[in-house]
């Protein structure tokens, strides 16, 4: 029982900030993982024929995970790293992440690995929030530096401070960054400047998507969305929750259960019992409650499959 308490305080903190404060960004952007998907820690990740996912070593021993690597023509599975990890983004030849220390949260350095899992490098000694890749950089909020917003090169080298203010939630859209920062929601250019405020308030989470900032607050967790200049602010639905993300034109939450709406709040559908994850196709990536433990899952999007995750 204190080994799952353990792991859901981890999982809450991932996904949801501290203190509670299909990609629609330009096309021919490159990215490490799916805006959506960094928004809400990187659970999976996906390159060509090969998709990256947490998973349990051993179904006979469903206690040791590891970062996993499958082939979706063969089927075939390999290990790449012993040990949780989240923050996944997988750009060029190299696996992107961050391990996860369950007993010490602040130890969450980014490291990368070679796709065929031959070379293990650390890229920074930094507490990493919403790690993403986006045209050559890598952008994160250090958690271990007042939650101030960097920049650096994808082996670590050049670092730049974006913005000195507390960041969260950090969106990289085109020319752009749309993130939470000192009780507002803010825009910037990429460097950091021309810095104005959308709205003000206090925030969990915002996300950007076909002119729009999808957002909740704290007081109530209520899920809103507002046009890029302010205007315009609508409620999308009033379900309780702590983190969401957006793809392919559909909101996927969890209030209980993992949800399934439309942009306007309709078609409310249940896919299953597990938390918020990364999608990659037409698959959730996450993690599901049994018993004393929580396990690594994959359910279709239209919630009529579900497969628990192991490497054998």
């Amino acid at each position: 029982m204190k080994k799952l308490i353990v792991l859901l305080i981890l999982i809450i903190v991932a996904l949801i900030p501290i203190g509670c404060h299909r990609l629609s960004a330009k096309a021919d952007s490159k990215r490490g993982n799916s805006l959506g998907n960094t928004l809400v820690n990187g659970f999976a990740g996906k390159n060509g024929d090969f998709i990256f996912y947490e998973a349990f070593l051993d179904r006979d021993d469903p206690i040791e995970i590891a970062l996993c690597k499958e082939n979706l023509k063969t089927g075939k599975k390999e290990k790449l790293y012993d040990g949780e990890v989240r923050s996944l983004n997988v750009y060029g030849e190299w696996v992107y992440f961050c391990p996860v220390n369950r007993y010490n949260y602040d130890e969450s350095p980014l490291y990368r690995i070679r796709i065929d899992g031959k070379k293990l490098e650390k890229i920074s000694d930094a507490v990493c929030e919403f790690t993403c890749i986006v045209d050559n950089y890598i952008y994160y909020v250090d958690r271990g530096d007042q939650n101030k917003l960097y920049r650096i090169n994808l082996d670590g080298s050049n670092k730049q401070l974006i913005c000195e203010e507390r960041c969260w939630s950090i969106n990289v859209v085109d020319d752009v960054i749309y993130c939470m920062a000192n009780d507002a929601i803010k825009k910037m250019t990429l460097d950091g400047k021309n810095r104005t405020e959308i709205i003000n308030g206090k925030f969990c989470q915002v996300n950007y998507h076909d002119g729009w900032l999808y957002y909740i607050t704290d007081d109530g967790s209520k899920i809103y969305k507002v046009r890029t200049d302010g205007t315009d602010k609508k409620t999308i639905t009033t379900d309780s929750t702590g983190f969401f993300t957006i793809d392919n034109n559909k909101i996927y939450y969890y209030s209980g259960n993992l949800y399934c709406i439309d942009l306007d709040g309709n078609n409310k559908r249940k896919l299953g019992e597990a938390f918020v994850g990364s999608i990659i196709d037409d698959w959730v990536y996450s993690y599901e409650m049994y018993e004393d433990w929580t396990v690594p899952v994959r359910i279709s999007i239209d919630g009529m499959k579900r497969e628990e995750l192991y490497l054998k």
